[in-house]
């Protein structure tokens, strides 16, 4: 859509960006809203970039999810400063968690790899 569209535009000319998520139950089925915020010209702007619909809620997948989302939508992966979520055991505890799995990729510089 257009205006998902124009958020993009700008958050690839901004060049950084913080990206948050959280699932949200629908009866049986689970929704991950994937907003971004960014610097533009008129300030801070926020927007969401996609919506993931997927039961599994394991950090491995919760990481991948993301992980598609930011390639799908062509953002660059280097550009991405920091992660907001919910869930925090799963999405920011210490062990296999989405930040130690986000940490090995870093390190290992299969996230950071253009596509």
């Amino acid at each position: 859509p257009y205006f998902t569209e124009q958020v993009l535009t700008e958050v690839k000319e901004s060049h950084h960006y913080s990206i948050m998520f959280d699932a949200s139950n629908k009866g049986t089925r689970k929704f991950f809203p994937v907003c971004v915020q960014y610097f533009s010209n008129l300030g801070v702007q926020r927007g969401i970039v996609g919506l993931i619909d997927d039961a599994d809620e394991s950090a491995v997948n919760v990481s991948e999810n993301r992980k598609a989302v930011i390639q799908k939508v062509g953002l660059n992966p280097n550009g991405l400063t920091s992660i907001g979520a919910d869930n925090t055991n799963v999405n920011m505890g210490n062990h296999h968690s989405v930040f130690s799995l986000l940490a090995t990729e870093i390190c290992n510089r299969t996230f950071l790899s253009q596509p």
